[in-house]
């Protein structure tokens, strides 16, 4: 039996009556099994386990989908019950001022009833007379029919035939110079009125601008940082946010980064929302009501990889916040000493450095029915050729930075008044500066800049026509940004 025994051949010791073997030749071969069956059943359990692993790991992301949609239909909710109430408190306070001036206005009346009443029974009949007339005119103006929203408000004054026809008597000396006295308290309630309204629309102004400081700072020494605390400790971050930009996103998740130039007030965070409006006129960084909104990135930008064209908004204030320094760009000399942007991302630092500063207008019917579509951020490197010859032309200058179609940009863009002149009620212009994003292996170094001048910049066909001068431009009209 042994000398038939072959142990080249593949036994299994389920098939061998061990009894009447030497075990020793398939000693290697058990072992080998053993492995195998070790392996397979690891690799089993190594299965079930990334299978739990990405079931939990998909519920995850589920519930944190759902607490996400969760939170942003709160916020809406919150949003639009604060426009609500803010809607609720405007009424409110135009029917409290409704009822107070017809109460002052009744008080007014009564006490000039008064007067009356005691000059009638005192005074000559040609003076009751001339009171009478008087009387009669202060009721054509209808000063006895202002309605307030009080259960005691004066009733409204029927027009009939007698207020059309109304003729004034002749007045006598006495009676014109009561007519005067009347005049001169008329034009003294209209003085006041216009005081009351300035200090409100334009000092109420003022202070809404200087509560921007609270975030934005005003001076150079300013710290960015420093007063953006942790304000949601269960913020859940971007995964390529970087540290210093945490306390900025905690304050507001709408964040996409921080804008500063050396030596100016434009150091501050800028916000995206979904459209343009929400950052122009409603909303602060806080996310609170403010008349002046907050600097903000075009909604179509890419605010991670950057786009073609990072296009940045921000009211031009006069106490110089937000852009209101950005016009000092206008000199060329202010350039040669502020020639890079600094723009910190969520992930990271970009430089830009300035290549051009230009004035265009958003009205066609001051430009031949033309808008320079500078703020699109959607334009290929064919594309950009066209946009960078008609930034050439409407460049008050142009820089040493040079500008490549394959090159990215920034675009910060604010209200300006360099064409209201032009025509009555003003052109509606904004001042752009441009800067270009360091090339790779170039650094920022500040050196002996130089500007290349272009006095005959392009401007809007209004500015010619009223120049009575020959536009040289008129050909160019045509270039539109990929939409």
């Amino acid at each position: 039996m042994d000398d038939k025994f072959n142990p080249e051949k593949d036994y299994r010791r389920n098939s061998v009556d061990l009894s009447s073997f030497d075990l020793t030749p398939f000693k290697e071969l058990f072992e080998q099994e053993d492995a195998e069956k070790e392996a397979a059943e690891k690799a089993r359990l190594e299965k079930l386990e990334k299978e739990k692993a990405d079931k939990e790991a998909m519920l995850r992301a589920q519930k944190e989908a759902e607490l996400r949609e969760k939170q942003k239909k709160e916020r809406e909710a919150a949003e639009r019950e604060a426009i609500l109430k803010a809607r609720r408190e405007r009424e409110e306070a135009r029917r409290a001022a409704e009822k107070e001036k017809a109460a002052a206005e009744a008080a007014r009346r009564a006490e000039e009833a008064a007067k009356h009443k005691e000059k009638m029974e005192g005074k000559q009949p040609e003076k009751a007379a001339d009171n009478q007339s008087l009387d009669d005119f202060s009721s054509i103006l209808n000063l006895k029919g202002l309605k307030g929203d009080s259960e005691n408000s004066i009733e409204p004054v029927e027009l009939t035939e007698e207020f059309f026809n109304y003729k004034p008597p002749m007045p006598s000396p006495k009676s014109a110079f009561h007519s005067a006295i009347c005049a001169i308290l008329i034009i003294a309630i209209l003085a006041a009125s216009g005081l009351a309204g300035y200090t409100y629309f334009f000092a109420g102004r003022d202070k809404k601008e200087l509560s921007n400081t609270e975030y934005i700072g005003t001076s150079p020494d300013y710290q960015p940082y420093k007063k953006l605390e942790v304000h949601y400790p269960a913020t859940k971050f971007p995964q390529f946010i970087s540290d210093d930009m945490k306390a900025v996103y905690t304050q507001n998740n709408n964040s996409v980064g921080w804008l500063s130039i050396d030596d100016t007030p434009i150091d501050f965070p800028i916000v995206q929302y979904k459209d343009n409006a929400r950052y122009l006129n409603a909303y602060n960084f806080y996310d609170k009501g403010a008349r002046y909104g907050s600097p903000f990135m075009d909604f179509r930008c890419n605010p991670t990889a950057l786009s073609k064209n990072t296009v940045i908004y921000a009211h031009h204030m006069n106490n110089k916040l937000f852009f209101g320094s950005l016009d000092k760009y206008e000199n060329p000399d202010f350039y040669k000493n502020h020639p890079y942007i600094n723009f910190q991302t969520l992930s990271g630092n970009c430089t830009f450095k300035v290549y051009a500063a230009f004035y265009a207008t958003t009205e066609t019917n001051v430009d031949a029915g033309f808008v320079f579509d500078y703020y699109n951020p959607n334009m290929n490197n064919e594309n950009f050729k066209g946009y960078i010859e008609l930034l050439n032309q409407y460049a008050i200058y142009t820089t040493d930075a040079g500008l490549d179609s394959s090159d990215k940009i920034i675009t910060l863009s604010t209200c300006a008044h360099v064409y209201d002149d032009l025509r009555k009620g003003g052109v509606d212009t904004r001042f752009v500066v441009v800067g270009r994003l360091l090339r790779n292996g170039e650094k920022a170094s500040k050196g002996k800049e130089s500007v290349t001048e272009h006095n005959d910049y392009r401007r809007p066909q209004l500015w010619y026509d009223v120049n009575q001068k020959s536009n040289p431009y008129t050909a160019s009209r045509k270039w539109k940004a990929i939409m």
